[in-house]
């Protein structure tokens, strides 16, 4: 029974960004986004499509964190990578709208925990043992103020735009 437990509980903790999986699958994806300016080299329709219908942004995002993290991750079923697709899709439109000193913050952390988590890489596991425990206890700390982080900023921003009844344009971007 203890070997149930513990094999549930590494899972969750995989989940929780420990082994540095998750925070690489978001900066992928903020990476991917970054590199927006490349778009010039599609035809003019699909830059007029993009350009001009949010919600054909929302979707070409939302497949490209679709394939970011269902490859960083290695998920193989489909419900669990829309799931967590759309978890962390949520997370990253909050985390785009907050102001920029939030903005930049979680995407130094993002940085940061990716940078442990090819350091880990590096590592001999059988004699950095202790290492990679502290490295992964480091990275799930990372990931807790990551999301502690954008709830904070983005409940602090959506009151100032009028509460809850601007919550949704301020998530979707229409304000």
């Amino acid at each position: 029974m203890s070997e149930d437990c513990e094999s549930s509980s590494s899972k969750t903790y995989d989940l929780l960004g420990g082994d540095g999986k998750v925070t690489n699958g978001l900066m992928l994806f903020y990476m991917a986004l970054s590199g927006n300016f490349i778009g010039e080299l599609l035809s003019k329709q699909m830059q007029e499509l993009f350009n001009n219908n949010r919600i054909a942004k929302h979707l070409i995002g939302f497949i490209i964190m679709l394939f970011t993290i269902t490859y960083s991750l290695e998920i193989t079923g489909l419900f669990k990578s829309l799931m967590f697709t759309g978890f962390l899709y949520l997370i990253f439109l909050l985390t785009s709208k907050m102001p920029l000193t939030w903005n930049l913050a979680i995407v130094g952390l993002l940085v940061i925990a990716f940078v442990i988590d090819k350091y880990k890489t590096t590592l001999d596991e059988d004699d950095d043992e202790d290492t990679i425990e502290w490295l992964n206890v480091i990275n799930r700390f990372l990931y807790v103020v990551i999301l502690g982080g954008t709830l904070a900023g983005s409940a602090i921003t959506i009151m100032g735009k009028g509460g809850l009844t601007g919550a949704i344009p301020y998530i979707i971007g229409e304000n």
